[in-house]
């Protein structure tokens, strides 16, 4: 007939790596969300402004949050930052000076930087 002390070793073996295995599976770690790659671009990257000053139109194509600062007081963006696709104006003040002058315009995201660079030109008597 049945040896049943044979059956019953099959039953619990099978018992316990059934348990084994759900333990495993229970202990397997979450799938990571995935990394999303940050996306930049600004257009125009170059600024040439006379004297007089005035406003100069920035495009932004990123994926995410950006902020915009810039290194001269005379060279002012319009916006301190933005999300994802956006524009911004920079205001050059007038120059007074007869020498021309430059200031760099930052976009930046968490793990990008772009720069804009301003060119003022000097007043002309």
């Amino acid at each position: 007939m049945f040896d049943t002390k044979s059956l019953n070793m099959k039953h619990k073996l099978l018992f316990i790596a059934a348990a084994v295995a759900m333990l495993l599976s229970a202990c397997s770690k979450p799938e990571a969300e995935p990394q999303v790659i940050e996306k930049l671009n600004i257009s125009p990257a170059k600024v040439y402004s006379p004297s007089t000053g005035g406003d100069f139109d920035i495009k932004v194509l990123s994926n995410t949050d950006w902020s915009v600062k810039s290194d001269k007081q005379w060279a002012v963006p319009s916006v301190s930052g933005g999300s994802k696709d956006g524009s911004f104006t920079i205001k050059v003040a007038a120059n007074t000076a007869s020498v021309d002058d430059n200031a760099v315009v930052t976009v930046s995201t968490q793990n990008l930087s772009l720069t804009i660079d301003v060119s003022r030109k000097g007043k002309t008597e």
